[in-house]
């Protein structure tokens, strides 16, 4: 009877045990919010270790203290290590990007500092040649107003004939005007194009200045071909064809008349003549 007894309270304390084990089951993966596989699996990967319920107890008091545990926070976290590896990635091409351009427009500023530096010196050489001639005589150059040549402004400093070396804004309107034109001429005689349009440019110049602008414009012509567009019958006379618009009955009409035809005529009559 006393075995009987003896195997009944040990079956009711295995029942429950088993009882308290499946709670602490249910509970823990309530806890987690687990499946029960995923619980199934855990402890099929158990160990035994050497814990005191001292040890558990602390362990438990550290848990409980770090609170609620987010079994996906691992998923995030390596999502979040990729995108921060993607980001630094990034950052390294772009710093990398960075230094290879600024290299790059070392370089540019740096061959454009000697460009622009050659064709100064050699248009500087050209203005003041082409406003000897404009004004028979003199000498005018061009002047950086700064270290910078890739900045800075350029000034223009002439001197006509019998007159100080000055400023542009010093000079007369005619002198203004040929002074300009200098440069403009020696921009041509660096780069020249294939046609040029002049808009009453001689306006402001009187007939000695318009006689040496027409001078040298014949000797260019060659190299570039030129509309002008003038009032001064000086200019017109070196013109190979005019074009002008006439009123008849009220409506404008265009002229033209080249001289070489002009002059063949005239060659006609006189030898009928």
């Amino acid at each position: 009877q006393e075995e009987n007894n003896q195997l009944f309270r040990l079956q009711m304390e295995k029942e429950q045990k088993e009882t308290q084990r499946d709670q602490w089951l249910e509970d823990y993966r309530l806890q987690y919010d687990l499946s029960e596989e995923v619980v199934r699996e855990r402890l099929a990967q158990l160990v035994p270790i050497d814990t005191s319920r001292k040890q558990v107890r602390e362990i438990r008091e550290q848990l409980s203290k770090i609170g609620y545990f987010n079994v996906e926070a691992i998923e995030q976290y390596q999502e979040m290590q990729e995108e921060l590896d993607f980001l630094k990635q990034q950052m390294t091409d772009l710093s990398k990007s960075r230094k290879d351009i600024q290299e790059l427009i070392r370089d540019l500023d740096a061959t454009m500092e000697s460009m622009f530096t050659e064709s100064f010196r050699r248009m500087n050489e050209e203005y003041n040649r082409i406003f000897q001639l404009l004004f028979h005589g003199g000498q005018a150059h061009l002047r950086l107003d700064g270290e910078d040549v890739l900045t800075c402004g350029v000034e223009i400093e002439a001197q006509p004939p019998g007159k100080k070396l000055q400023s542009l804004n010093l000079l007369s309107g005619g002198e203004r005007s040929m002074t300009a034109l200098a440069l403009l001429f020696a921009i041509f005689s660096i780069h020249p194009t294939p046609f040029c349009i002049l808009d009453e440019i001689d306006a402001s110049l009187d007939e000695a200045n318009i006689g040496r602008y027409v001078e040298y414009l014949q000797s260019i012509c060659h190299e570039t071909q030129f509309i002008v567009i003038t009032h001064r019958k000086s200019t017109m006379q070196l013109a190979e064809t005019l074009y002008g618009v006439t009123m008849q009955n009220g409506l404008s009409r265009i002229v033209s008349l080249r001289f070489a035809d002009f002059e063949d005529e005239t060659e006609e009559r006189s030898v009928d003549a």
